[in-house]
């Protein structure tokens, strides 16, 4: 049971080169780039959000495509506006492609130390990472940021 448990988790791991990794997070760039420059930086277009479709409020993750486009257009002040989790998805790609070993350790030490905590602990911080972003999203339509 283990071992099955053990090569479906292996499965599912990406075990990609270093050069592929770069051409990957490239060609996914530049197709943000071009589609954040044919649809007028993500502007344009339908609501895409379900929560946000649905409600009418921004769920915490929305406009982080937008802030990813304007990232790989170069306009990094409208990138923190439209949500700064756009530097935190780049930030992710960046480490993933790179893999050098002191990120590598850096990401392993914070893992570690986040699963060594209790589980209500664990639940409490990402509920309220969660809260926060959300209110700064509410926050962002209210003053016409968004």
């Amino acid at each position: 049971m283990k071992e099955s448990l053990a090569n479906l988790k292996n499965s599912f791991q990406i075990s990609t080169s270093r050069p592929i990794r770069i051409g990957m997070a490239l060609s996914g760039m530049i197709l943000i780039r071009e589609i954040s420059l044919l649809s007028n930086g993500f502007t344009d277009g339908p609501i895409l959000c379900p929560i946000r479709f649905f409600i009418g409020m921004p769920c915490p993750s929305c406009g982080t495509t937008r802030s990813v486009g304007a990232i790989s257009e170069g306009r990094f002040a409208d990138a923190l506006n439209f949500n700064p989790l756009g530097y935190v998805v780049v930030l992710a790609l960046l480490s993933w492609v790179l893999r050098y070993k002191n990120i590598s350790r850096f990401e392993a030490m914070l893992k570690k130390s986040f699963l060594n905590l209790p589980v209500k602990t664990r639940i409490s911080t990402l509920s309220a990472l969660f809260l926060l972003a959300w209110i700064a999203n509410i926050l962002r339509i209210d003053s016409a940021i968004f």
